[in-house]
């Protein structure tokens, strides 16, 4: 009998470790960004200055070869940021929206030829954003 409850904690045990340890790992927003025209280009998030509250937080990343970039940050609230895709070949930038984050969100956005299209977390809610946000 004791045997089996010994067996019992430390299950109980490794199962809680795990589950620490798994959501630590995924107490982070992410967007990932597909833009192949972009390659090599530099991509920021930053506060929209539409309700400017709090400080004016910078995430950026750089596109890869082929145009993947990955931005990851901690947040605990709703946030609307402003992503841009910066064209350092010309005054204008390659892409600009507003976003819509929520803690723990992974957002997936594709740029082809100057258009987004999302997929998982908030594409609804992002694609609309989009839409209907007036061009910058």
């Amino acid at each position: 009998m004791k045997s089996h409850i010994s067996i019992l904690i430390t299950t109980l045990s490794i199962l809680l470790t795990i589950g620490c340890v798994s959501s630590s790992k995924d107490n982070k927003t992410r967007i990932n960004i597909t833009c192949h025209e972009c390659a090599g280009m530099e991509v920021f998030l930053s506060r929209s200055s539409i309700l400017h509250t709090g400080a004016n937080e910078v995430y950026q990343s750089k596109f890869d070869s082929v145009g993947r970039a990955e931005i990851e940050f901690v947040q605990l609230d709703t946030l609307s940021l402003l992503l841009v895709v910066e064209n350092k070949d010309q005054a204008e930038w390659k892409f600009s929206t507003t976003l819509y984050f929520e803690p723990y969100a992974n957002i997936e956005l594709t740029i082809e030829n100057g258009l987004p299209r999302f997929t998982g977390d908030l594409r609804i809610i992002n694609t609309y954003y989009h839409y209907d946000t007036p061009s910058l």
